[in-house]
Order: structure tokens, then C-alpha cells, then sequence
């Protein structure tokens, strides 16, 4: 009868549960009247208490329980003014047994009700708790996936699905490992997706698209002390990656040319001199400086002058090798770092191309601007074996140069008084 009112067992509409405990309310109450005296159907009005719980309110247990209550005693009422008193038991007797049957009914009835209500409220705290939890994965701006505890995908955020390229429908029951597949996963396996803080990680969605991700885990439980799977949170780390390699460019780069700065530039020049101790090379470095470059700023503009800098950054670049570093220390001061020489000639046939490549004028605001560049050369081993000396021995050179009149090449010279200093590169205009 119940699987018929309720069709075959599916969760009947709001309305159904109600229906049918009335009907089994009044049902009960007949068979009640129509069973012999001595034998009660009360207790049966537990079940419309029961089904009265399905409907999901409170106010229709309480109602379907006094329903029961009431019609408790009616029944047995009637029966008594019905129906014949039985053979061999007193009324005394009889009346006790009824009293006690009566006080049964009611505590079975009261204690239905009370624990239907009880689940009731229960039910619609969770509810209440799984529209929050519903709520706050739908507006979470991380991707949240949760697992059981053989790892197996249960729930897939809005956002999750986003950075992996699944639906949750189609994730659900699939191996984490196969939803959320992370680029170091070959190298460390499961503790990809162990519990602690959130580690960076180039995630690569369904279809192929690699992103930066930072990745945390923490164990689900359910039962107390037993772990129930895990929940990862994804957050898409493409801004902070981008952040951070601004940052880098910052502070190892000019923000006016893109060249490397000095930190950059120290910081290559220990590297080549490590390579060159090693392979028994020389290097040279070499210390640029525009001649009459504040002039330009004064008479130009600092535009014009910024757009000065910027052409002798080109040109520097076009004319070495790739293997070269040319970096911008600030203003008009330029380094060219020139490693694998095998002698100082090397270094004086490049240096002879800077200045080539720097002897064109430029054209600024119409009118022709040369560019004249005092150039300072100090080499390794010869002159210096550390870095920061030899960044500052390349610099009294340029300075030699520009006491020399500019627009010159000058090798860096430790010659003692008397001896004759090393030779140095004239301006190409004045080698013509």
C-alpha cells in the first residue's frame, strides 16, 4: 500500500506524505473498530507518524502525533460501547489493561514524533549547511576538488573545471590523478598530493593548455580519526608568475633600454670568470660613455635623450655576438662583457666594431646627432682576476680615454713610471 501511494518507492512530492498519513490515520482507527475487544491496532498509529516525517515539517508531525493521541482513546472508547466485554476477566481487569495498552500508545507516539522532529531539524541544518557549502564553492575564486578516500573525484568547482577542462559529471569517480594532472607528477608521484602548504606547479588541463597553479591539499575526515579523502584547492597562479618575472625584469634589468643592470651584470660577470678559470680563456670588459650626452638632454630634451640611449643599446646589440652581454649601469654609462678570447687582439677588433657601430650620427628631433663614446678595456687575467676590480679598472680606463679627448678606445694601463702605457684605439674618424 505504501509503495502504491508512493509510486513504486520514488520520493513522493511534498503533499503525498501528508495525504497518506491521513489516510493510514483513519485506516487504523477503522481496523482498530473492527477488531475484537482486547485487541488494540494503536500502536500502528506510529506509522503515520513515521510517513508524517517525510513531509518534511514539523507542524504536520505534531499534528499527525495529537491526531494519534486522540484517536487512541476513542477507539478503545468505542470499542467498549460496541462490542461485548470478554469471557473471564474483569471489568476492573479489563480496564486496567486498557489503561496500561492507552499509556504505551501515547509514549510510543510522543517519543516517534519527538525523534522525527529531532531529524526533521537535523535534515534542515544540512540542507541549510550544504547550500552554504554549495554557495561558497560556487563563488570561490580557487578551484576546490574533493576525493573519497581511494582518491577517486567526488566534487569538481566551477572554477576547477575551468583550470582543468572537465566537467564535474564527467570527473566524478575518475582517479584524481587523471583530472588534476600536474607536470611534476612523474617526478614525485602521490606527494604531488599530500597535505601542507601550497606548492607551485604547472598544471596541464584536458586539453593540453599548461598553466602555473599553487596547489595545497588537506585530508577530509569522517569518521573521527579515520581519513575520508582530501580536498585540493587550485589557484591559478598565471598573475602572480607574471608579477614575479616583472619583478625579476626590475631588478635585473633597465626599465629605459631592457638591457641588464649592474646586479645582472655583476652577476654574469662571476659566472664567465668562473668559465674562463676553468677553460683557461681570457675575457675583456669593456666601459662605455657618451661624450657631451648632457648637452643633449639640455639643449633636446630628455626625450631626445632617452631616445639616444635606446639607439646605442640597439646598436651595441646588433654588432656583438650573442655570447656577449651589454648591460646599462645608469645615465650614459653602458658595459660590454666579451667572454672566450684567446688574446688582447681579440679584444681590441671588438672594441674597433663598437666604436664602428657607434660612429654613425643619429637623427634626433631633425637634427644630426653624433655619438661619440669614450670606451674603457680592462681584461682577464691580465689586469684583474675579480669582478667588482675589474668593472672598476675598465672605468679608469674610459676615464683615460676622455682625458685623451674622447671618442677613443683605451686598454687599461698598469705600466710603472717611464714605461710607455698600452696602445689605444683612435675614434674611427680619427683613424680617417
Amino acid at each position: 500500500m505504501i509503495a502504491f501511494l508512493f509510486k513504486r518507492g520514488q520520493r513522493p512530492a511534498p503533499q503525498r506524505p501528508l495525504r497518506t498519513a491521513i489516510i493510514l490515520v483513519a485506516l487504523i482507527f477503522a481496523i482498530d473498530l473492527w477488531m475484537p475487544l482486547g485487541v488494540s491496532m494503536a500502536p500502528l498509529y506510529v506509522l503515520p507518524v513515521l510517513i508524517s516525517v517525510w513531509h518534511g515539517r514539523r507542524l504536520t508531525t505534531v499534528l499527525v502525533a495529537v491526531a494519534a493521541s486522540l484517536l487512541t482513546p476513542l477507539g478503545l472508547l468505542l470499542t467498549w460501547t460496541l462490542k461485548s466485554p470478554i469471557d473471564g476477566i474483569s471489568p476492573e481487569s479489563l480496564h486496567l489493561l486498557e489503561a496500561l495498552e492507552l499509556a504505551t500508545d501515547y509514549f510510543v507516539i510522543w517519543i516517534t514524533a519527538a525523534l522525527g522532529v529531532m531529524r526533521i531539524e537535523s535534515e534542515r541544518e544540512l540542507m541549510r549547511t550544504r547550500g552554504l557549502t554549495a554557495v561558497a564553492l560556487e563563488s570561490s575564486a580557487d578551484g576546490i576538488v574533493t576525493t573519497d578516500a581511494q582518491g577517486r573525484v567526488q566534487i569538481l568547482n566551477p572554477v576547477a573545471e575551468k583550470l582543468t577542462g572537465w566537467e564535474e559529471a564527467q570527473a566524478r569517480g575518475r582517479p584524481l590523478e587523471q583530472v588534476l594532472v600536474l607536470e611534476s607528477e612523474k617526478r614525485e608521484g602521490s606527494a604531488v598530493f599530500s597535505s601542507g602548504g601550497a606548492r607551485r606547479r604547472l598544471l596541464i588541463s584536458r586539453d593540453g593548455h599548461k598553466q602555473p597553479v599553487d596547489v595545497s591539499s588537506a585530508p577530509l575526515q569522517g569518521v573521527p580519526g579515520i581519513a575520508g579523502g582530501n580536498v585540493i584547492v587550485v589557484r591559478d597562479a598565471s598573475d602572480l608568475v607574471a608579477y614575479e618575472r616583472r619583478l625579476r625584469d626590475l631588478a635585473f634589468r633597465d626599465r629605459l633600454t631592457g638591457l641588464p643592470n649592474r646586479a645582472s651584470l655583476l652577476e654574469r660577470l662571476d659566472l664567465e670568470l668562473a668559465h674562463a678559470r676553468r677553460s683557461g680563456s681570457q675575457l675583456a670588459l669593456l666601459f662605455l660613455d657618451l661624450d657631451g650626452f648632457k648637452a643633449v638632454n639640455d639643449e633636446l630634451g630628455h626625450h631626445a635623450g632617452d631616445e639616444l640611449l635606446r639607439a646605442v643599446a640597439q646598436r651595441l646589440l646588433g654588432c656583438l655576438r650573442e655570447a656577449d652581454t651589454v648591460a646599462r649601469l645608469g645615465g650614459d654609462e653602458f658595459t660590454v662583457l666579451v667572454p672566450g678570447l684567446t688574446d688582447a687582439r681579440a679584444a681590441r677588433a671588438v672594441a674597433a666594431k663598437v666604436l664602428e657601430a657607434l660612429g654613425k650620427p643619429l637623427v634626433l628631433e631633425g637634427r644630426v646627432q653624433p655619438i661619440r663614446p669614450s670606451i674603457g678595456v680592462a681584461l682577464f687575467p691580465g689586469d684583474a682576476q675579480q669582478g667588482e676590480e675589474l668593472l672598476r679598472l675598465a672605468d679608469q680606463a674610459m676615464y683615460a680615454a676622455k682625458r685623451g679627448g674622447g671618442s677613443r678606445v683605451q686598454f687599461f694601463a698598469a705600466s710603472p713610471p717611464g714605461e710607455p702605457a698600452r696602445e689605444d684605439l683612435p675614434a674611427a674618424r680619427d683613424r680617417a
